[in-house]
Order: C-alpha cells, then structure tokens, then sequence
C-alpha cells in the first residue's frame, strides 16, 4: 500500500432524533486501501517510519509482515551464497561499487575464481589477527599462542593455552621425573617404527627450526671449547690451511700448541693490565 492510497468511505448509521424518530446518519470516514488486502480497516493499520526521511506513515500490516518474512528468507539466501562464496556472490562482489561495471555474467570464470581466492586469503587473515580465547594468566591468544583440547560436542574445537600447558607439564615431570622418563622409554622401545617415523615428519615439517637449533648449539660449544682448549680446538688450528687431517695430529703436538696457546693469553691478558695502569697513571 503506497502512502498517497487513501479512501473515503461513508458510514451508515442508525441514530434517534430530537423527535424521537430513527434516521439514518452518513459520515464520512478515511481509511487505507491496500491492493493486496483489499479495503484495511483501522486496526489492519500499522504505523510504519521511513528510514529516508523519518516520516510515519500508515500501512497494511499483513503487507509489512509478508515484507519482513520475504527479507528474512532473502537474508537467509544471500548468507548462504556469502558463506558457500557462490558465483553469483563473487560477481555481485565484483558489479559493487564499479562505475560503469559489465553485467555480472560478462565477467570471465578465471575473474571470477582469482576474486574468489582473494576472498578466501582475505577471511584467513582476519581469522588469523582475531584472537582465538582469552587466558586469565596470559591474556588475549592467537593461534601461535595455543594447542587443540579435542571438540566440543557440537563439533567446535577447543583450546587451550600453550604456555600454561607448558607450565603444568614442567611442575609434573619435576613431581613425577622417574616415573616419567620410565613411561617414555616404555614407549619408545615399543613403538619404535612409530616413534622414527614421527621424528622424520617433524624433522621435515620443522627443518629450518631444527638446523638454527643445532647451529647454535655448534656454536656454543665451539665457544667453550676454545675457552677451555679443548683437543678438537687445537686440532684445528693445527690443521688449518695445511691439508692434513684432524686425525693426523700427534697427541704431543697438541699439548705443546695447548701451552703456547695458555701463554699467548697470559702475556695478552699481561698487557692489557699494564696499559689500563698505565692510563690511570697518566691521569692522575
């Protein structure tokens, strides 16, 4: 029923005169007409606001119902075609906001498929950057931050957070270490096939983590062991730039180069005594 639509209806009704007589009245009263509904009574009325111009205005309520149970089955439609990501949603993504866009089915199906896979990569992010749960101990987690706890019964999976597992693991192992230890190595030595297989797939998955890991662990220990002079390290300054082998140095040789080397930095370590003395001397 449009706004404009309005009628006039006369209205028959019997009422008594000053004489006593009964006399038919005629008034005149304004009602909706509705094209759907046919003529609407008063209280087939309803006030409805315009969101343009926030005018009220009066309406047909069986119409405004049908209005409403026709935009929630459209809603409904239009969420499923977002969710399924459909053609008809990707091309209506493309039309949108395009001055002087081609209709929606010009648009080639390998457009159409590359908008599709900027859409997927684009709900990937947000779901990345959209904390998972919230932890009282460690506040807001995002993926990076937790481990999967099985699902819930309604399918949804679960989480929980991974540096409080971390923590819990760490107080049990120190309660229960013997226990522990003795547990793992029933299990190793049971499931071995298994146990190798699951260290090639996480070598594999993870071999960038694995190869910083153990290069810092080279370097550590080169660290010490040129701190401490141990025989690989002198081996290896004996062997540099001469093409010999590491097995080829005599066990003579090396603890002759052991105690150069111990001599070389006690007279270094000498030096750098007498010069910082000697900058106090200089400045007093």
């Amino acid at each position: 029923m449009k706004d404009n639509d309005k009628i006039v209806e006369n209205q028959y009704d019997m009422v008594e005169d000053r004489y006593g007589i009964m006399r038919q009245r005629v008034t005149q009263k304004v009602v909706g007409v509705c094209k759907h509904h046919g003529y609407a009574k008063e209280e087939d009325l309803v006030d409805v606001t315009i969101k343009k111009t926030g005018k009220i205005v009066k309406r047909c309520k069986f119409c405004e119902r049908d209005k409403f149970e026709n935009k929630k089955v459209y809603t409904e439609d239009w969420k499923r075609e977002k969710e399924s990501l459909s053609d008809y949603y990707v091309r209506r993504t493309l039309v949108h906001g395009t001055k002087n866009a081609l209709p929606m089915q010009d648009y080639p199906e390998i457009l159409v498929e590359a908008k599709r896979a900027v859409i997927k990569l684009k709900r990937q992010t947000e779901i990345i950057k959209q904390p998972i749960k919230e932890c009282s101990k460690h506040g807001k987690l995002y993926r990076e931050d937790v481990i999967k706890a099985g699902k819930e019964r309604s399918g949804n999976q679960k989480y929980k957070c991974k540096k409080c597992m971390k923590e819990l693991h760490a107080k049990h192992y120190e309660l229960h270490k013997v226990k522990v230890k003795l547990a793992h190595e029933q299990y190793k030595n049971k499931n071995k096939t298994q146990v190798a297989k699951s260290k090639a797939e996480s070598y594999k998955k993870n071999k960038h983590k694995y190869l910083a890991r153990e290069n810092e662990r080279k370097r550590i220990y080169d660290r010490e062991a040129t701190k401490l002079l141990k025989d690989r390290c002198i081996k290896k300054l004996l062997v540099k730039r001469t093409g010999l082998s590491m097995s080829d140095v005599p066990q003579e040789l090396i603890e002759t180069m052991r105690a150069v080397q111990l001599l070389k930095r006690g007279i270094k370590s000498h030096s750098l005594k007498k010069k910082i003395e000697d900058k106090k001397n200089v400045k007093d």
